[in-house]
């Protein structure tokens, strides 16, 4: 692992201190629990354990593993950009996903349904987000079988015209940069997280003033 490989793992580590801080900011902040809580709290601790796991996946050399937790980071992002985007109260929002509401069939302000290609294109448009559909369709590569689990897999041998597969405890076959590019990716996405709930917070905080 490189040293540039290194920092961003390291960044990721700090940013996973930061939403430990910032779940017990939310709990602390506004005039006792919110519905909507009842769907950011547990959010914050998904995304706290996906960054330990994958950290812990990456330093035991299991990027094939590591690889998929991006794609679901990247779907915790997208739910709650979608609670910004709809023409009702984030309680209400709350409330029927927390029933087991599948979001796809929820619709935003605008009619569209709420599909995870949809929620990404439109979060695409936002303003320092227009890495998204990037980290989207990169996700994706590593969550199905697709080419990509051939090339994770298996080494081409040009100079004997032959393929060489892997199976086992290893991901020797993944390049540093693959793993590089992956981790800013997690970090980029958790940073979007952070960002959604703190203007939750920020809301919280706000509607206390207004008691």
């Amino acid at each position: 692992m490189g040293k540039i490989f290194e920092d961003e793992i390291d960044k990721l580590k700090s940013i996973n201190d930061e939403v430990k801080l910032v779940w017990k900011a939310n709990m602390e902040a506004g005039n006792g629990i919110f519905q909507f809580d009842f769907f950011v709290l547990p959010l914050l601790n998904k995304v706290f354990n996906i960054n330990r796991a994958y950290i812990s996946l990456i330093n035991d050399n299991n990027f094939i593993a590591a690889g998929s937790l991006v794609r679901i980071q990247l779907d915790v992002l997208l739910r709650i950009f979608a609670s910004t985007i709809i023409g009702y109260d984030v309680d209400e929002f709350a409330k029927r996903l927390l029933s087991g509401e599948q979001l796809n069939n929820m619709k935003d302000i605008s009619g569209q349904q709420m599909k995870d290609g949809y929620l990404a294109k439109e979060l695409n448009k936002c303003e320092g987000f227009n890495w998204v559909k990037y980290a989207y369709d990169k996700g994706n590569l590593y969550v199905h079988l697709t080419p990509h689990s051939l090339y994770a897999s298996s080494k081409r041998e040009d100079h004997e015209r032959n393929i060489v597969f892997t199976i086992g405890p290893n991901d020797s076959f993944v390049s540093d940069d693959e793993k590089y590019a992956a981790t800013i990716i997690m970090n980029q996405v958790t940073n979007g997280i952070l960002h959604f709930v703190s203007i939750w917070i920020s809301h919280k905080v706000e509607s206390k003033k207004d008691v």
